[in-house]
């Protein structure tokens, strides 16, 4: 009989944490350069609405190799482990970009943003983008290094509430049985 060695969620979340940094990572550079190619608008939000989905589906994996031993805690906490070793991939990747490839990034993306807001012809946006535009001084106040550390936050966050609601789900759908 062979005896039954379960995985820890801390080391299965690390290795999960890699698939979901390189889909973070393409998100976060199809969002960068959809601006020079709009058709990439539509990909990247197609894979931000599917992050649930690849959270639960990287869940159910780890569950159904523990034959259902994974307790909600323990897919909680691989989702955890999951979205912070995946933020940190994809967030520091981005970090480079921002810093040392195009480092004028967040800059033109603020300008981008004040101006679309500018022309929109809506006067809330109009008196909103004057207002931002005057406490900043014209310029961009956050630097690639708080926005990337702003991101890692934000996506630790949402990856632990996302994979606690997806664990219970998880947990609740029986696995099948394999006939031989």
């Amino acid at each position: 009989m062979k005896k039954l060695e379960m995985k820890s969620p801390y080391r299965q979340g690390a290795e999960d944490g890699i698939i979901f940094g390189l889909w973070l990572a393409a998100i976060v550079f199809g969002t960068i350069f959809s601006t020079a190619v709009p058709a990439l608008s539509l990909p990247v939000l197609l894979m931000m609405l599917l992050v649930p989905v690849l959270i639960f589906l990287l869940q159910r994996r780890y569950y159904v190799a523990e034959r259902g031993f994974a307790t909600t805690s323990a897919l909680w906490m691989q989702g955890l482990v999951m979205s912070g070793c995946g933020a940190l991939l994809a967030f520091v990747s981005a970090y480079v970009y921002m810093k040392w490839v195009s480092p004028g990034y967040l800059d033109e993306a603020y300008r981008q943003g004040i101006d679309s807001m500018l022309d929109s012809g809506v006067p809330e946006l109009v008196n909103y983008a004057k207002e931002v535009d005057k406490m900043t001084g014209g310029t961009n106040i956050i630097t690639p290094r708080d926005f990337c550390i702003g991101m890692i936050w934000t996506t630790i966050l949402c990856g632990s509430i996302a994979s606690l609601v997806s664990g219970f789900v998880v947990g609740l759908i029986p696995i099948k049985k394999k006939t031989v």
